[in-house]
Parts: C-alpha cells; structure tokens; sequence
C-alpha cells in the first residue's frame, strides 16, 4: 500500500517548495554577524515525550539560548509533514483509530524526505534548529546528523527513553486529550523503541 501512495520526485519537489518551506522553515537569521548555528535534535520512541518537552526547549533557544537577538529557531517536526501529502486527510478521515496508522504508513515515506529536506533548506539559511522526530529508521538519524556536520553546525542530541508501557500511555493520553486522533499501530511504536 505505502508505495501506491509515494508521490513522484516532482511532485514531491513542488509540495516542499511551495507549501512546506513557507510554512515550516524560518527565514535567514537577520544578523550577518552571528556564532555558529545550532541544532538541537529530540529524538524518542513514539509517546515518549517529545511534544512535551520540544516546546520548552524552543521557548528557551528562542529566548536568547541560540539564536540571536530576533533570530527565529525553526521547529521541524517529523510527524508534521505528513499533513502535507495529498492523500493524508483522506487516509485519515477514512480510518478508524485502530487502524489509523495505515494513513501514517502510507504517507512516512515522503514525510521522511521532506524531514531531510527540510533541514537541508535550515543549513542552507544558516539558521538555529530544533529537529523533533522517533529516528525510528537509523539511515534518517544519519541523514540529519551528517546535513548539520557537513553546515557547520553545534548539534546537541537528547535522547528521550521511557519504558514501552509509558510510551504507549503517552500516545494513548495524546489520542483521548484529542490532539492527535490516530494511534501509532504497536509494530510501529516497538520500531521506535
């Protein structure tokens, strides 16, 4: 199923230009003058708290921890570039909780690229980054850290580890508070683990 759903090179190429950079990726930081950039990545199994704790952490770059003064951080979320595939809302709408993964499956495979992608453009603009995602596949954890070395970049990783019963609690409490209305299938969440 997920590779009926993978969109062309061009059309991939489109989305990300026109709807994702605009959307997600910060503008060039203003001072021409600056330190090195930055990059922070928060990395976890699914449910594990990320959501939770990448708002602090972002509030406290943009506070003068990273970036400088009036420099945005961009916050680039792994899960958030899904939205952007044509067919996710309709994947969505048409699945029940339990089987609410098949929308995420069908689409990861582009959001994965547009996560590196995505990180690309930030090197590119020299800005400060925070990187939220699961790394559930190791070669996407290379990607980001070899983009970010090959930039210059000061990278600082934090690994979120929690047992798989509260991980699991985690995305069970995110689906019922309704922030999110799609459980992670359990072959997935264990893949992130």
């Amino acid at each position: 199923m997920t590779s009926s759903y993978r969109l062309s090179d061009e059309e991939s190429q489109r989305i990300f230009r026109t709807r994702i950079v605009p959307a997600e990726v910060a503008d060039a930081p203003e001072s021409k003058h600056r330190r090195r950039p930055f990059a922070l990545l928060v990395v976890g199994q699914i449910g594990a708290g990320k959501s939770t704790i990448s708002p602090r952490l972002l509030a406290a770059l943009q506070g003068g921890g990273a970036g400088g003064e009036g420099d945005q951080v961009t916050h680039l979320v792994a899960d958030a570039f899904k939205r952007y595939h044509p067919a996710y809302a309709s994947l969505l709408s048409s699945s029940t909780p339990s089987s609410s993964g098949s929308a995420s499956a069908a689409t990861g495979p582009d959001a994965r690229t547009w996560l590196i992608m995505a990180a690309g453009e930030v090197v590119k603009r020299r800005g400060d980054v925070l990187v939220e995602s699961a790394c559930r596949f190791v070669e996407d954890f290379e990607a980001l850290m070899n983009i970010f070395k090959r930039g210059g970049y000061s990278v600082c990783v934090i690994f979120l580890a929690v047992s798989p019963a509260l991980s699991r609690l985690g995305i069970a409490i995110r689906f019922y508070a309704g922030s999110e209305k799609r459980l992670a299938p359990g072959a997935v969440h264990d893949q992130s683990s």
